[in-house]
């Protein structure tokens, strides 16, 4: 027979259960205090939704891999006696510059061992006469598929080099994260653009979680008042690949 002196119970651990929260308590809260703003209260007034389980089909990401992103761009980058003794205007030091994505495109390395992202930018600065600049630059990273971490377990990654190439024998598609920032420097000769980069590996699944459809119709206006409702999905605008932007 075991002794229970002999154990202790942690402080962090309770003695009894501990009820879970409502897994959807923050979505219908959401519904009752923006769900006005949302369009919820107009006619067909959309009832409180129930949490309940769904079955649907996404892209669920199973690695993830991370990095610093760093580049900088000179200005005007060649010297006036090469442009026919033009005198570009100076950028305005120390100043941040709007940049957007135009671009971005993933491929899998010829020898299946990385993953080489390409990411096309905008860059509008600001001269010291207030005239707006537009520049045109590329990113390239390459991820090792050494540096992938399995998602959400990351505690067993990253992978080796013979799990990353098995894994592209099951991953479908991959998405990217770009957060990334521009700043001319003091001088404004120069565009320093730092940040980083996300890369995931996603694969087509089927799941069930748990959560609300906030804008089901009530039954009195299926029966009574005629409503019908579709969800339509369209990319608006979507990003390019990069074929054609100079390197």
């Amino acid at each position: 027979m075991i002794d229970s002196k002999y154990f202790e119970i942690p402080d962090f651990c309770s003695l009894t259960r501990q009820v879970d929260p409502e897994p959807c308590n923050d979505c219908l809260n959401t519904f009752v205090v923006c769900g006005p703003a949302y369009g919820t209260t107009l006619t067909p007034v959309n009832p409180t939704p129930e949490c309940v389980c769904h079955d649907i089909c996404v892209e669920e990401v199973r690695f993830i891999s991370a990095q610093s992103a760093a580049t900088s761009i000179s200005f005007p980058g060649v010297s006036s006696c090469r442009l026919g003794g033009v005198q570009l205007p100076t950028l305005t030091p120390n100043t941040h510059c709007d940049i957007f994505v135009i671009c971005a495109e993933e491929d899998i390395s010829a020898d299946c061992t990385s993953i080489i992202v390409k990411i096309g930018l905008l860059l509008v600065v600001t001269t010291s006469t207030c005239v707006p600049v537009p520049f045109v630059s590329t990113i390239t990273l390459t991820f090792p598929g050494t540096s992938f971490m399995p998602f959400p377990d990351c505690a067993n990654g990253p992978l080796n080099a013979v799990q990353f190439q098995d894994s592209l024998e099951i991953i479908d598609g991959s998405c990217t994260v770009i957060q990334l920032n521009a700043t001319t420097n003091a001088t404004g000769t120069q565009i320093d653009i730092t940040g980083k980069v996300i890369e995931k590996l996603w694969k087509h699944e089927n799941l069930w979680v748990v959560g609300l459809r906030p804008f089901d119709l009530s039954p009195n206006d299926v029966a009574i008042n005629g409503f019908v409702s579709f969800t339509i999905s369209e990319p608006l605008q979507p990003i390019n690949t990069c074929a054609g932007v100079p390197v």
